[in-house]
């Protein structure tokens, strides 16, 4: 009896039950996420100090489970020149498509949006907190989740169904269903979390969950999306026209890809 315990201490892997255990955060870490993002959330009469310290603890502690337990190899959360230009692409993208699905649907505000105005209009003092945990909070757990983790568990999926014998697709063709599986089903959680009182007016989040994903996919870098998602809530602060904001983004795009053609022709200048 002691030899048997002994042999099988012997066998004892640590590395399987690191992937015993970062497989099963994948149930209780979404609902760890959930309960750090409510507790962040700003609510009148909170102490500023500890929704503070709410707010930095949250987006660090999302980030560092991501880049701990979840993010694959190859994949990166950094920004350099070129990031800045997909984040503008991006930001044009998204707001223009948002932009024809609500013409499409005679501009009506999906209920999500409709809470938040009321709260943000009763709440004009408090504005500059509800900002943050728009701009700040929100963009960084909702990306990870939806996501950085979510992308893990699709891959798992897939990865246990080659282990099927019935399942006989090629390595090509289990990655290209391990991404459009991604793409669908994280658009579908995205805008299932943001409340609506019909299927076209969770258009724009379904829309903005997918377009998040696919960028996620080409990237290989969740601050990208990070960053796309927390400067298109800001834009909802921001009292300009549809207009307007298409013209700031070029703006931008612009100054940003002069800046990136100006830095490599230095380079070769030096090289």
């Amino acid at each position: 009896m002691i030899g048997k315990i002994k042999s099988n201490i012997k066998e004892f892997n640590l590395q399987d039950v690191y992937i015993a255990l970062k497989i099963s955060s994948l149930v209780v870490l979404p609902f760890a996420i959930g309960i750090i993002n409510e507790q962040a959330s700003y609510y009148k009469g909170i102490n500023i100090n500890y929704w503070l310290f709410g707010v930095i603890l949250s987006t660090i502690v999302a980030l560092l489970i991501y880049k701990s337990f979840y993010m694959p190899k190859g994949y990166k959360v950094k920004m350099d020149n070129k990031s800045f230009v997909i984040v503008l692409l991006g930001l044009i993208f998204l707001k223009s498509g948002g932009w024809l699905i609500s013409w499409l649907n005679n501009f009506k505000e999906p209920q999500n949006q409709k809470i938040w105005e009321s709260i943000w209009a009763d709440s004009q003092d408090q504005l500059h907190y509800y900002v943050i945990d728009s701009v700040v909070v929100a963009p960084v757990i909702e990306e990870v989740l939806f996501r950085g983790i979510l992308f893990f568990a699709v891959y798992m999926l897939i990865k246990e169904l080659k282990k099927w014998k019935k399942w006989k697709f090629s390595d090509k063709t289990n990655q290209y269903i391990t991404v459009i599986l991604f793409i669908l089903v994280s658009g579908l959680f995205f805008s299932s979390v943001h409340l609506s009182q019909s299927f076209l007016t969770s258009l724009p989040y379904l829309f903005a969950g997918v377009t998040f994903a696919i960028i996620f996919v080409i990237t290989k870098n969740l601050l990208i999306t990070i960053t796309i998602h927390a400067i298109s809530n800001l834009t909802s602060f921001i009292d300009i026209t549809e207009i307007q904001t298409y013209k700031l983004l070029f703006a931008l795009l612009i100054i940003t890809l002069s800046v990136l053609i100006f830095s490599n022709i230095k380079e070769k200048a030096h090289s």
